[in-house]
């Protein structure tokens, strides 16, 4: 999995470095858009949702931001017959832009509803993003995430999981 990840980033530098220098806005401002990935482990399941952000540059090539995200998934919780609904992610995003290209590490606060409740857990991550043009972007990230007891079922939870996200800035 790890192989996997550092060959997409590097795929996303190697795309950068034909690119015209980025213009001042990349990677900056409000979006909006969606991602579709998968979460890995025991009850493998797809997932499917909605992002929303806002990124700043307090000074070149560092970006820093905020997103909201809401995934849908039904992900059977280990053990039992009960599933994962739904997933909401608060997440901060720092990183360095360099052309049209973005890398940067995550960190935030998750939340599931399952069948056995709800759980709180943190969460680390990196990702990737290209600037297309036209406020669009397209982008990958790899996460992980680790719940505490879920409702009072007494278990907790790991989950790692790879997106793939496009957006639209404005």
């Amino acid at each position: 999995m790890r192989c996997c990840f550092l060959v997409c980033l590097f795929s996303f530098a190697l795309a950068a470095q034909g690119s015209a220098d980025t213009q001042d806005g990349a990677f900056t401002g409000a979006y909006l858009g969606g991602q579709a990935g998968y979460l890995l482990g025991d009850g493998d399941a797809g997932t499917v949702g909605l992002h929303l952000g806002y990124s700043a540059s307090p000074g070149a090539p560092l970006v820093l931001g905020v997103e909201l995200e809401l995934d849908a998934t039904d992900r059977r919780l280990d053990g039992t017959d009960q599933r994962v609904d739904s997933l909401a992610r608060l997440k901060l995003r720092a990183g360095g832009r360099a052309g049209d290209t973005l890398l940067y590490g995550l960190g935030g606060v998750s939340m599931l509803d399952s069948g056995l409740g709800n759980a709180r857990g943190g969460m680390i991550g990196a990702g990737g993003e290209i600037d297309l043009g036209d406020g669009r972007s397209v982008g990958i990230e790899l996460t992980h995430e680790h719940f505490g007891e879920i409702g009072s079922s007494g278990r907790g939870l790991n989950l790692t999981g790879l997106s793939f996200r496009a957006g639209l800035r404005f």
